[in-house]
């Protein structure tokens, strides 16, 4: 591996290759061969040889785990949860592979199997740590599926062998709202703090708890202790500036949500940053600034996530707003590429009615009417949706 590691990827290939032409029924020599072309961006015969080393087999279950997170890296999700099994089956119940296997499971949406995993980790493991990041994993499955009442137990249990994990704190009082038992996550919080008034993650998450539940004297009291806190860091002040910009649009003072936003933006963590962009263009729109400052803040978002519905969305807003049969087709776009490859179902369904009331406004009510109805197929509890949907059937059975 002596020219592996020092980058020395041609001359690394090519050993491998003739370890491979000696013993071709090495697995390790196949595993390595792969690992090198998929460094070298080819991944075709990278998967060809991954997929020999699987076939030869071995008896240590470390060469599967090394597969598994080769197979992941070439997208390949189903194979790598197959190599993970493998170890499985040389080592039964062995936290190193029933951890990663668990997360693979929760990446492909298989809540079942992967409950299963990390009951399994949780009863199997001897170690406290690895018990309690189990429980957490579950907690976290169970919060996917909605299942409040499973989710408050794992995660309980998870907090209670690990105090310190403030992530689980933080999924458990989200747990506690939305299994509608606010005043629990309140407790949970203020007990964290009072034990540790320096933990500025479980300080914003008490700050978004507060906002969540409509708090606000109460929100903005934390937010102001996390920005006067001395160990907060720059990015602490931005996540409260953006904060307190969604504080400041609750009580409608839009323009001072907007100032907020501002010095928000100044973050460098792109998700931060974008999340901003979009509040600041709601304000704006809210305040019914002109659809021309809006413009330039949402192509910032776009540029950040290319893919963003959210931020296309609004911009079809923006463009709908500036009221020209131009700024309405351009509008049409944007939302034909939110409905395109749907993402996100509700996004969807309010991108398909603010088509169909475009095309009202046009005039064009039969094209209107399919848009609603595409709109209530996505999601019919779309109410806006119904009532404009009624209001175009009226209109072309009375003529």
């Amino acid at each position: 591996m002596l020219h592996a590691t020092q980058a020395d990827l041609p001359n690394a290939q090519y050993y491998f290759e003739r370890a491979v032409a000696l013993s071709p029924a090495n697995a390790k020599y196949h595993y390595n061969l792969a690992l090198i072309l998929h460094q070298t961006g080819n991944a075709e015969r990278a998967l060809r040889e991954l997929d020999e080393a699987i076939k030869l087999g071995s008896d240590n279950p470390q060469t599967y785990m090394y597969a598994a997170r080769l197979y992941s890296e070439l997208g390949q999700k189903e194979k790598a949860e197959s190599a993970l099994r493998r170890a499985l089956a040389e080592a039964p119940k062995d936290p190193a592979s029933l951890s990663p296997l668990g997360d693979m499971l929760i990446a492909q949406g298989k809540w079942a199997g992967a409950i299963q995993i990390f009951q399994e980790l949780y009863e199997s493991s001897p170690r406290t740590g690895e018990k309690a990041q189990a429980m957490y994993n579950l907690g976290k499955v169970y919060a996917a599926l909605r299942d409040w009442k499973n989710a408050e137990k794992a995660l309980e249990r998870a907090y209670e062998l690990d105090m310190m994990n403030e992530d689980a704190l933080v999924l458990l009082g989200d747990a506690y709202v939305q299994g509608g038992q606010a005043h629990k996550a309140v407790t949970l919080y203020k007990e964290a703090l009072r034990l540790n008034p320096d933990n500025l993650k479980v300080l914003k998450g008490q700050a978004q708890l507060y906002l969540n539940l409509g708090e606000l004297t109460e929100a903005e009291a934390s937010l102001k202790r996390l920005t006067d806190h001395p160990n907060r860091r720059a990015e602490d002040a931005y996540y409260a500036s953006q904060m307190l910009g969604d504080l400041y649009m609750k009580r409608k003072a839009y323009d001072t949500a907007i100032q907020y936003y501002e010095k928000a933006q100044q973050s460098t963590d792109a998700e931060l940053k974008y999340t901003t962009l979009l509040a600041q263009s709601e304000a704006m729109l809210a305040s019914d600034r002109p659809a021309q400052m809006v413009y330039p803040l949402l192509k910032q978002a776009i540029g950040l996530k290319p893919e963003a519905d959210e931020a296309r969305f609004l911009l079809a807003r923006a463009l709908m707003r500036e009221g020209t049969i131009q700024s309405q087709e351009r509008a049409i776009e944007e939302l034909r590429a939110v409905t395109e490859e749907v993402r996100s179902v509700p996004l969807a369904s309010k991108a398909f009615t603010l088509m169909g009331i475009i095309w009202y406004k046009q005039g064009q009510l039969n094209r209107s009417l399919d848009a609603f109805n595409r709109a209530l197929e996505l999601d019919p509890a779309n109410g806006e949706a119904f009532q404009n949907r009624r209001a175009v059937a009226d209109r072309l059975e009375n003529g």
